[in-house]
Formats: C-alpha cells, structure tokens, sequence
C-alpha cells in the first residue's frame, strides 16, 4: 500500500508518468523528463535515496527510475520525498 501511495504522490507531479503497469509489490519505475541519474543526484543533496536510474544498464532507460518503498517508510516520509522530488525537477 505504501509503494502505491507514494506513486499516486509521484505521478501528479508535472512531467512524472507511471511506466509499469499495476498490480506491484514494493518497487515501480517512472518515467521523468531529466536523466534519472541527475535527478537522483539533486535528491542525494536532499537528504533522499531516490531509487535506481535505470540508464545505468539500459541506456536507452535513462530517463527511468526504480524505486523501492519499504515497509519502515511512513506516509509523511513518502510524501516529503515526493515533494523534494517535484523541487528538484522544477526548480
């Protein structure tokens, strides 16, 4: 339910698209405007593990992040990295 949720939060954002269709356990792939790498770099700066870029071993993924979400994240946390990751992709 938790990976769900912050995925839900993740695709409002602006320029953020669901790749993976659902039903999923813990772990979905989006789809961002930017390179996923440099996207999970300016979410390092923030404190977060934003997930894994998936141009590192399919390039033509780059654009690709997976994600995981544990059963430890809460709710608040969830939606504070959804809200750090809608700063770094428009700030």
């Amino acid at each position: 339910a938790k990976a769900v949720f912050l995925r839900d939060e993740l695709v409002k954002i602006p320029g953020v698209k669901a790749v993976e269709p659902v039903p999923f356990f813990n772990e979905f792939v989006i789809e961002l405007e930017l390179d996923a790498a440099e996207v999970v770099g300016r979410l390092i700066d923030r404190g977060f593990a934003a997930g894994f870029p998936l141009g590192r071993y399919y390039p033509e993924r780059r654009n690709q992040l997976l994600i995981a979400v544990t059963e430890k994240r809460t709710r608040e946390e969830l939606k504070n990295f959804a809200n750090a990751m809608e700063a770094v992709l428009w700030k």
